[in-house]
């Protein structure tokens, strides 16, 4: 009943503002000085509040791990605040609609000084190639508080909801007062992040999504169901992200700020394939050296059962490896830098130069080997965070304009799939590694 309403709320706005779209141009001129621009609006402190937002956002998900590393947040409960965030604003408003629905800025109209022309909200237009105005992304990390909200205690939760409702209002405002957006703009954010959460809460969380949830748990039992169910998702997403997301996110990592940039220079080797396996195969060498030196028949059986698990890991990393560079030559995808050096957004196998062996990103692979071994080796808390690490190595080589999105995409597939083979092939044939 509540999300029938909050459709008709949406529904009858979003007619209001087609039919009367004045209001978005009477409430922006708010802020706009003639012959001065939007003024007020870069002083203090408003740009200071629209600089700090995505820090403010990043706090959600900074506050999950936390909680959940510290046992005092639920798996479940940390998982639902991550993905509200990256549903929310990262993929939702930000990439889905701001680069995609051509919606002009307010500063970049005829009426306020620029060259643009003014368009309703809920019509796609052609005013703005990327990073538009439609919907606020300040608003949207504003409204993404909604999600720790309504894991507040019963006797807090509708407070917390007009707070975080407030937040993301607050953010969407001082936008406005920017001339950065119009707002129908911070409206429709709150709705689409809001609808969003709501959907991933009632999934997660909420008593009506048990029936989804206990069928998701016969469905992950195993590793190799997880991997199955993973596959499942992201391979659809590796054709979308190549047609409409690759690109767009390729121009927003080029404008990242220099710092960022080289923070993400810092530790995307990490992923370099030349650590983890000259590591693991000089620590396979030294156990089989101890099983060939044993002098009595206990030692060298501690020996060979030891000797299993860095073999194992040695052979998830080569194999991920050799793999991935067939896949490499076989697909031939042009990297970012030719996208902008020269324009080339293409495929051309069989392909040996480096900048046409984009996909899948061996950084990627290598690091999501590692990832899964671990995980098969440590227990269940700790091998999530070994995913989530990889994760972050693995967008690392997106943020540096190594790699498209969906070439990490493709490497956390080959990675993870080819060090579950691995195990496999090791416990079929009798060698003492971790289960």
């Amino acid at each position: 009943m509540r999300a029938m309403l909050l459709f008709c709320a949406a529904a009858l706005l979003g007619a209001l503002f087609l039919a009367v779209p004045e209001i978005d141009l009477a409430v922006a001129a708010l802020g706009y000085q003639p012959g001065a621009g939007f003024v007020l609006g870069q002083s203090f402190p408003f740009q200071a509040l629209h600089d700090a937002v995505p820090a403010l956002v990043l706090l959600i998900p900074a506050g999950a791990l936390l909680g959940w590393f510290s046992r005092r947040l639920p798996g479940r409960q940390a998982l639902f605040l991550i993905l509200a965030v990256a549903v929310g604003p990262g993929l939702l408003a930000n990439t889905i609609l701001k680069d995609n629905w051509g919606r002009a800025r307010p500063s970049h109209l005829v009426e306020f000084g620029g060259t643009k022309q003014f368009t309703p909200p809920l019509i796609p237009a052609d005013q703005c190639p990327k990073n538009c105005a439609f919907v606020s992304g300040d608003a949207a990390g504003g409204f993404a508080f909604l999600a720790p909200a309504l894991l507040a205690p019963l006797a807090w939760r509708r407070r917390a909801v007009y707070a975080a409702l407030a937040t993301g209002a607050i953010f969407g405002a001082n936008r406005i007062l920017q001339g950065g957006h119009f707002l129908s703009d911070v409206i429709f954010a709150g709705f689409f992040v809001g609808g969003a959460i709501w959907a991933l809460h009632w999934a997660m969380i909420a008593p009506g999504g048990a029936g989804l949830r206990a069928f998701l748990a016969r469905q992950t039992r195993t590793p190799g169901l997880r991997y199955r169910l993973y596959a499942i998702c992201v391979l659809p997403l590796i054709p979308v992200s190549i047609l409409a997301f690759d690109r767009s996110i390729a121009l927003w990592a080029r404008g990242l700020p220099e710092p960022v940039k080289q923070g993400f220079t810092a530790i995307t080797d990490i992923g370099l394939g030349v650590w983890w396996l000259v590591g693991s195969a000089l620590i396979t060498v030294w156990c089989a050296l101890m099983v060939w030196r044993a002098a009595d028949p206990g030692t060298r059986q501690r020996w060979k059962e030891r000797l299993g698990t860095p073999a194992f890991f040695f052979a998830a990393c080569a194999s991920a490896g050799i793999v991935n560079s067939a896949l490499k030559a076989l697909i031939g995808r042009t990297r970012p830098r030719l996208f902008f050096d020269q324009g080339l957004y293409t495929f051309s196998p069989p392909a040996t130069k480096a900048v046409y062996v984009s996909m899948p990103s061996g950084h990627t692979t290598m690091i999501f080997a590692v990832a899964t071994a671990f995980a098969l080796m440590l227990p269940r808390r700790w091998g999530w965070a070994a995913y989530a690490g990889a994760a972050v190595i693995a967008f690392s080589r997106v943020a540096t304009n190594a790699h498209w999105l969906a070439d990490i995409l493709a490497g956390s597939l080959v990675g993870t799939g080819m060090a579950l083979l691995c195990h496999r092939l090791f416990v079929t044939k009798g060698w003492r590694v971790p289960k």
